[in-house]
């Protein structure tokens, strides 16, 4: 069998990374090659990419260095080595051309190293020796670090640009000088002599040839020499030392001769002053460039082609590549190593579990285990160890295929017969191990089993084997103790140990302790080839000390921050000491990173990575190529063409590299997605105040990004103004130019051709579906994100409103259409365009735009397809009940009353449920003594019986807790204390629910009340005598203070109503004009205002108060008018609902909090035509008049009696 070790887990030949793309690395001077570098970018790469990804299904990348270098890498002479690392990142990463040589007349900057070995320093110090200056100058610019085991020098960081360019010509000078003398008398070799002397796109050569020197075809190189080049200026030609610049030029080029087959070197010669010979050599060098790509690519993929239609291999090959990254994590565990090797080497064969926190290195250990197993025993090539990295690579986010692949790779490795039906996974995984021959060893690894989705965690038994035939056979499986997925507790330990029936053998890996993190650090620092001073020791020592947040994870974090540490740097960063756990740790490499990378490139990347729960390679590129704040941080000296205008895709591919660690590639939505290895990565965030604010705002920001991408709504300009000196430089006329971002385009939701829907598209505009207004028009309104979402078989309506919380405005009316309608959908998804059409459609002319855009999608996708009325849902609940007395509404319960019982509703955006009904028995005094009214508090229901008693009934307990005599219940104070009538009907009492006590009375006497009403804290009191009113408020003991007195009758008017503490509307039902009277607020000696002859055109039929809108309804045969006084504007005029229905009854209802003095809604209900009409309302300040809409007309099927309302939620008949 070929490759029988590999697939026995012998991953030695394998890296750490799945090879995925081709990635080329542009080598070459920048001026002089700025046409044809942009000519690739806007006329080439676009080709290759598409020539990789459908013929291969792999990307295309390319590395620009002009771009994504901060202004930091320059003070700190860091340039060179960003260059060398990211063609070593191409090297290594790409699946065939890995670097591309332009070569022209100019030869390109020499720079100073940046740093020199400790030998070769001490070597031109000796030589200078003589000179005391010079050798001050090379001491005064480099610094000894002593932090690697071979000790270096290091160039000093500078700080100011310009008096660095006379101090470098000084250092190089010297340096060379140095270099010639120490080469002449033979101390140094030629090639160390030649470090002080080429250019950095010479480096990069010799780097490419150095990496390369065992592969073939890997470099294409292009010379260009120009036959005019004496006419042309410094840009495209050396003008100083130009002798030795062109023997260095000759010698790289001859050298590139040597070295590359010559079908893979392209030479033009061009007379640059003659544009068609320009024009003519740009179009053969992009044609050339394609095809000597295009070529290599093919010639190094066929034998890809193979194994990438082999899928087990390739998922065995993903793991192995985890594996080997997780190695580089690993720190000695010899105790854990140990325990495993005693359960390995034992005649047990029930499973064994590495139980530990997150974080404590389990998966590095798992991973070790791979290569340490095989030191067990003699004979390996009858060992077998399979492992699995759940959840973390693309195709182990559920259990069912990584079961699968794991029978097939048994199957292969003991050539059995691989079953035919996967229906029973276990099954299929429990009969096979029956074939493993007795002379052989098969171990299984089950990494991280609390990473695997919901459903295969809530019962392990499903899926995981119960036995194992015999000892030959082992199982290793590692997890977290508990974990809490989707506000479920899952006890991963307990049913492991319920399963096996308490036979397993158990092995807790602890945090790590002071000792062992010391021990893991000098094993790190050993294996880079480093070391720390002493008081770099004590700036890690002291963290050690904290034990609870002592992690692998942590212990890795601060050590990855020592490699950017030079032992001449003694001042400790305080930053860095104040670091006390992994969040902190994690924060501190974003800072570092986003100094390395940008922060506004580096942390965006990150944060989009978070909000969008992972994503392809291709997406973040194109969402931060959507990032105007992005591409501006990154466009600083130069712009890309503007029919490509997109980020350098190196510049993620450089954060992915430094990243590396801590990302992994898993599958989403069937697409290999970058993601968060680590939980602390996934759910970090700052615990800076400013900068979550700050993150705050960036959400909204980025998130409406994210989601034009996935919508497709893709902007075509880019705002310069952030630059003028690119302005002036490329010369724009505008400050907003156009641009091609050349995105790509999604899919659309739903593939008719193949009836697929792109889940990928639909789940990423799902996310945080209700909290962006912005984006509901691509998606709740939108017709094609409803349907996909209702006919993908992942998703009900209900499941959206669910996922709706607190909606306003447009957004509630049409959830409340869904709602109405959840049932049918929910059983007929294709019925939504019918739906909607049969309860929009009378709305047409009032509709809002997005509501009524969606209207006319469904109007023009509406299959008609007719339900019967039965089955169509009239009404969110129904409850037959008979002999009803009266309903109520208190926070979120319904009480109904009949004769003989009491019914507690509790009611929510979805539903109605009937938490509790039973029967009020009390003592009688007559026998056809009964309940006629009632008011509540939840938990306290008040009742009043026909023979004047006041009955408190505990809904929570049943119990009556008091019965006392009363007239008239009056109101709720607040959630305890409730507002009566006496017995005697002359005396206004206060009683506490809770503890059944009086606690406040105001007598009238011999005056009988004849009217009172509770209303924004005013007690109104009609006595009977002289018709006197008084007008109480209560103090903060519940005590009765009088405000005012009044008997006037003003105009004669019958009836009034108290609208709030300062005024009072008089009305009567035989005339149309009305008063109101303004009592003056800072004067307690009733003083007053009075307007009147307010003309509601007709007398009223009813008048109602409105107590929501402070507003009065008045009824006419004909009419219905809202009379809203407003005071500060002194208008108090009634304005008219035209309508041509009579209505009874009048309510008003806030939507919510935040509506507020905005709007208002109306419930009109005609009893008798069974109708229910609901108005939205308000003043508009900008129009100064009240404007309104409707909202729902309903023909109910029902007789409506009485009826309460709650214009957020419901409406109870």
């Amino acid at each position: 069998m070929e490759n029988e070790q590999f697939y026995r887990g012998r991953f030695d030949d394998v890296g750490d990374r799945k090879l995925n793309s081709v990635r080329i690395f542009v080598s070459s001077t920048f001026s002089d090659t700025t046409d044809e570098r942009n000519g690739l970018i806007e006329r080439v790469y676009p080709r290759l990419r598409k020539y990789c990804r459908t013929k291969y299904n792999i990307q295309f990348h390319y590395s620009d260095m002009r771009w994504g270098i901060p202004s930091t890498a320059l003070s700190s002479h860091s340039t060179v080595d960003m260059c060398l690392q990211e063609l070593d990142s191409c090297c290594r990463l790409s699946m065939a051309t890995n670097c591309v040589i332009l070569l022209s007349h100019r030869y390109g900057s020499r720079l100073v190293p940046t740093c020199i070995s400790l030998r070769i320093f001490q070597l031109f110090e000796d030589c200078l020796s003589v000179d005391i200056e010079e050798n001050k100058f090379l001491l005064e610019m480099y610094q000894l670090d002593e932090n690697y085991l071979e000790k270096k020098y290091f160039l000093q960081p500078i700080d100011d640009n310009q008096q660095w360019t006379l101090l470098e010509n000084k250092l190089q000078l010297i340096l060379r000088k140095a270099a010639n003398i120490c080469y002449k008398q033979g101390k140094i070799t030629k090639d160390e002599r030649n470090e002080f002397f080429i250019s950095v796109t010479a480096k990069e050569i010799y780097r490419a040839l150095k990496n390369n020197i065992n592969k073939s075809r890997r470099i294409i190189c292009f010379f260009r020499e120009i036959i005019d080049i004496e006419e042309l200026d410094s840009k495209y030609r050396e003008i100083e030392n130009t002798d030795e610049t062109k023997k260095l030029l000759e010698k790289i080029k001859n050298l590139l001769h040597q070295s590359i087959d010559s079908s893979d070197i392209y030479t033009y010669r061009i007379r640059w002053n003659d544009e068609n010979n320009r024009i003519k050599y740009f179009s053969q060098f992009f044609e050339d460039f394609y095809h000597a790509i295009k070529s290599q690519i093919d010639f190094h993929l066929i034998k890809y082609e193979k194994q990438q239609k082999n899928f087990l291999y390739n998922q065995i090959l993903e793991h192995a590549n985890q594996c080997n990254l997780l190695t580089q994590r690993y720190f000695p565990r010899q105790d854990i190593l140990e325990q495993v090797k005693n359960y390995i080497m034992s005649t047990s064969n029930c499973p064994c579990i590495l139980l530990g926190e997150s974080g404590t290195g389990k998966s590095s250990i798992m991973a070790k285990l791979v290569s340490e197993i095989p030191t067990y025993y003699t004979q390996t090539n009858s060992l077998s160890v399979i492992i699995r990295f759940l959840g973390v690579t693309p195709s182990s986010s559920d259990i069912r295929r990584p079961l699968i692949s794991i029978i097939e790779q048994i199957s292969t490795i003991y050539h059995l017969n691989k079953p035919t039906n996967f229906d029973n996974v276990k099954e299929n995984l429990e009969n096979i191990l029956m074939y493993i021959p007795k002379n052989e060893h098969l171990i299984l690894l089950f990494d991280a089993i609390d990473q695997l989705q919901l459903t295969d965690l809530e019962n392990l038994s499903i899926w995981l084997p119960t036995k194992f035939p015999s000892a030959n056979i082992k199982c290793i499986i590692s997890t977290i103790s508990e974990i809490e997925i989707e506000r479920k507790s899952i006890d991963i330990r307990q049913q492991l140990r319920t399963i096996y029936k308490n036979e397993i053998i158990e092995i807790e890996i602890n945090n790590l302790n002071e000792n062992l993190a010391e021990q893991v650090l000098n094993y790190w620092l050993e294996q880079d080839r480093r070391c720390l001073t002493s008081i770099q020791h004590e700036w890690l020592k002291k963290k050690f000390s904290i034990q609870h947040y002592l992690t692998p994870l942590f212990l890795s974090l601060l050590y990855d921050q020592t490699l950017t540490w030079h032992s001449f740097n003694q001042m400790p960063d305080q930053v860095f000491l104040a670091i006390r756990n992994t969040r902190d740790a994690i924060e501190y490499l974003y800072n570092q990173l986003g100094l390395k990378h940008g922060e506004i490139l580096f942390r965006r990347s990150m944060q989009y990575l978070q909000l969008s729960g992972g994503l392809s390679e291709l997406e973040i590129e194109d969402i931060l190529s959507l990032d105007d704040e992005v591409l501006q941080s990154v466009f600083v000296h130069y712009l890309p063409p503007f029919k490509l205008f997109r980020l350098p895709s190196t510049l993620w591919i450089r954060i992915r590299n430094d990243m590396h660690k801590y990302l992994i590639e898993k599958d989403i939505d069937n697409i290999p997605c970058i993601y968060f290895y680590h939980r602390s990565f996934q759910y970090y965030q700052s615990m800076n105040i400013k900068q979550i604010m700050f993150d705050k705002q960036e959400e909204k920001i980025m998130e409406k990004i994210r989601l034009e991408y996935f919508a497709n709504q893709y902007k075509t300009t880019f705002d310069m103004s952030y630059s003028p000196k690119l302005v002036n430089k490329y010369k724009l006329s505008t400050m907003i130019i156009s641009v091609n971002r050349c995105l790509t385009e999604q899919k659309p939701l739903k593939q008719k051709k193949l009836n697929q829907y792109n889940l990928r598209r639909l789940h990423q505009l799902y996310i945080n579906i209700n909290r962006y207004d912005f984006a509901h028009q691509w998606t709740i309104f939108n017709y094609d994100f409803l349907t996909a979402y209702l006919l993908c078989d992942e998703y009900k309506m209900s499941d959206l409103l669910k996922d709706s919380h607190d909606p306003n405005g447009e957004l509630r009316y049409l959830l409340k259409q869904f709602e109405t309608s959840s049932l049918i959908l929910d059983q007929y998804s294709n019925n939504l365009s019918f739906e909607l059409i049969y309860r929009l459609f009378p709305f047409l002319n009032q509709l809002p735009i997005l509501t009524y855009n969606l209207l006319e999608q469904c109007i023009n996708h509406c299959p008609l397809q007719l339900i019967t009325n039965e089955e169509r849902q009239q009404c969110l609940a129904k409850c037959s009940l008979s002999n009803i007395i009266s309903l109520k509404i208190a926070t979120s319960y319904l009480f109904i009353l009949t004769i003989n019982k009491l019914y507690v509703f509790c009611y929510n955006y979805y539903g109605l449920l009937r938490t509790n009904y039973f029967d009020i028995l009390y003592k009688k005094t007559e026998v056809n003594e009964k309940l006629i009214s009632f008011l509540c508090k939840y938990p306290y229901v008040c009742c009043l019986t026909s023979n004047s008693s006041m009955i408190i009934v505990n809904c929570q307990t049943k119990e009556i807790s008091m019965e006392i005599s009363c007239k008239k219940l009056i109101s709720f104070i607040n959630n305890e204390i409730i507002l009566i009538i006496s017995s005697l009907n002359n005396s206004l009492e206060l009683w506490n629910c809770l503890n059944n006590i009086l606690i406040s009375k105001y007598n009238f006497h011999d005056n009988i009340i004849e009217d009172c009403t509770f209303q924004n804290l005013i007690i109104k009191v009609t006595l009977k005598e002289n018709s006197m009113i008084s007008y109480f408020i209560l103090d903060k003991d519940f005590q009765f203070n009088s405000i005012r007195i009044t008997n006037e009758n003003i105009n004669n008017y019958n009836h009034h109503i108290l609208i709030d503490i300062h005024n009072e509307f008089y009305y009567s039902f035989n005339c149309s004009q009305t008063s109101l009277i303004i009592y003056d607020k800072d004067n307690n000696n009733n003083s007053k205002k009075i307007i009147n002859n307010i003309d509601f055109i007709s007398s009223p039929i009813s008048v109602i108060y409105l107590s929501q809108s402070k507003s009065i309804a008045w009824l006419t045969s004909t009419s219905l008018m809202i009379f809203h006084p407003l005071y500060e504007e002194n208008i108090f005029k009634p304005f008219q609902i035209q309508s041509s229905i009579e209505y009874d009854v009048v309510h008003d209802y806030y939507s919510a909090l935040e509506f507020e003095n905005q709007t208002n809604f109306l419930a009109c209900i005609n009893k008798i035509k069974k109708i229910l009409d609901i108005y939205e309302w308000r003043y508009d300040k900008e129009q100064q008049n009240h404007i309104y809409r409707q909202l729902t007309h309903l023909q109910l099927d029902i007789s409506i009696d009485q009826c309460v309302f709650i214009a957020s939620m419901w409406i109870f008949f």
